[in-house]
């Protein structure tokens, strides 16, 4: 029997998209710089990141070894005021956490 699929519809629009790909760019960097995309800054000018999720953690749970892991799984969590979606395949949205919009898919699926 196939898994079924769900949808991510959170109700908020994305505002910045970064991918990564652990040969090129962790995720953990792909995290600050979209952040960094949606609040208009460089990377070095926003708050320290530390005291609201492990990096090195981020790195770990979306480490993208052959045969390991699912590019279905999904990880969100909030940050100043970006909500912040990371995805298996290697993408990383940031919504304005405060900014409510009609729900609508930011992934195409995920697993129940």
């Amino acid at each position: 029997m196939a898994a079924e699929k769900r949808t991510l519809s959170p109700r908020c629009t994305p505002v910045a998209e970064v991918e990564f790909d652990d040969s090129e760019r962790r995720p953990s960097i792909a995290v600050l710089e979209a952040v960094a995309e949606a609040a208009a800054v460089d990377v070095v000018e926003l708050p320290p990141i530390h005291s609201h999720i492990d990096l090195e953690a981020i790195d770990t749970l979306f480490r993208r070894d052959p045969g390991q892991g699912s590019s279905d799984f999904v990880f969100s969590f909030c940050f100043e005021k970006w909500r912040v979606f990371i995805k298996g395949d290697g993408r990383v949205l940031v919504c304005e956490a405060s900014a409510t919009a009609e729900s609508t898919p930011i992934f195409d699926s995920v697993p129940p």
